[in-house]
């Protein structure tokens, strides 16, 4: 059986998709998006250098924390919960099983005490 992952390290991964990749993502987006209404309305569409540095500095980080957030959620965090499933299902299963036998056993007892009258 393969190892199961270090639930710290399985934390630090969802920490590190909730609080830095995600709101990077979004913040830098809100930022390219401001950056054009910007430059459409306040300076007449006319692109200047700021507008160009704004706008890569803004686009690269969005593009970075994306492909972060993805790689991250789709593949890191894919193995944990996979590997969550299987423990889950292991257990339900399992717990299923001991409540069947011992809801036969309650069954046959009760038959029991129902016909010879213990």
């Amino acid at each position: 059986m393969r190892n199961l992952p270090n639930p710290l390290s399985s934390l630090l991964y969802i920490l590190l998709i909730v609080d830095i990749n995600r709101p990077g993502f979004l913040n830098s987006f809100a930022g390219v998006i401001n950056t054009v209404v910007n430059v459409y309305t306040t300076q007449n569409k006319e692109w200047n250098l700021n507008s160009y540095v704004t706008i890569g500095v803004a686009g690269s980080l969005m593009l970075i924390n994306g492909a972060l957030f993805l790689i991250y959620d789709l593949c890191v965090l894919g193995r944990i919960r996979r590997s969550h499933r299987r423990q889950i299902a292991s257990t339900v299963s399992h717990e299923i099983k001991s409540v069947e036998k011992n809801a036969e056993k309650n069954v046959v007892s009760g038959f029991i005490d129902a016909v010879f009258g213990s």
